[in-house]
């Protein structure tokens, strides 16, 4: 997950790892945990297409190194996205690109990778600074409840003035309330 909900290109983003999710592939690991990472821009080809990489694969630095926050959670704090990557202003960050990894191979020559339940890289999106939305839980697109339970909803904005919940066509709250 990202801190900001919005990152921005020119600001500021934390960026959390829970080891426990997506594939699993660091789950209980005690070693140091580092990330291999670059950016998708408007010049990529696609999400293969990884640009200005932070370091080669396997390599440890103090700048790709992840803080261990408790038992499989771990956090990067990135102080300015473009700074970071060294993306030129003329070129526009549309996502972050990572994978998780442990500090040394694994059973011969292999790292124990983080990814996502699919076994495939890990994106972020970096937002423009306009209208933007998005429900921050459940994180699941199709959470398991009961009829008629309540669920709780966290909806986070960027720009907004407000938000209204509705169900089913019907104004139930807004932030305004």
């Amino acid at each position: 997950s990202t801190q900001p909900a919005f990152p921005l290109e020119d600001s500021e983003v934390i960026l959390s790892f829970n080891a426990a999710l997506g594939n699993g592939g660091l789950a209980g690991y005690e070693g140091e945990v580092y990330v291999h990472t670059g950016v998708i821009t408007e010049l990529s080809s696609g999400n293969s297409d990884w640009k200005y990489v932070k370091t080669a694969w396997g390599e440890n630095t103090p700048e790709t190194h992840l803080s261990r926050i408790d038992d499989d959670v771990y956090e990067l704090n990135i102080s300015n996205i473009r700074e970071y990557y060294c993306v030129p202003s003329s070129e526009k960050i549309l996502r972050l690109a990572m994978v998780f990894r442990s500090d040394e191979p694994v059973n011969g020559d292999s790292y124990l990778e983080g990814k996502t339940v699919d076994n495939q890289d890990i994106f972020a999106t970096v937002y423009e600074e306009t209208l933007n939305v998005k429900i921050t839980y459940p994180v699941s697109e199709q959470p398991l409840v009961n009829p008629n339970a309540l669920l709780p909803v966290c909806v986070a904005s960027l720009e907004a003035d407000s938000i209204r919940l509705f169900i089913d066509e019907t104004y139930t709250t807004s932030t305004i309330d």
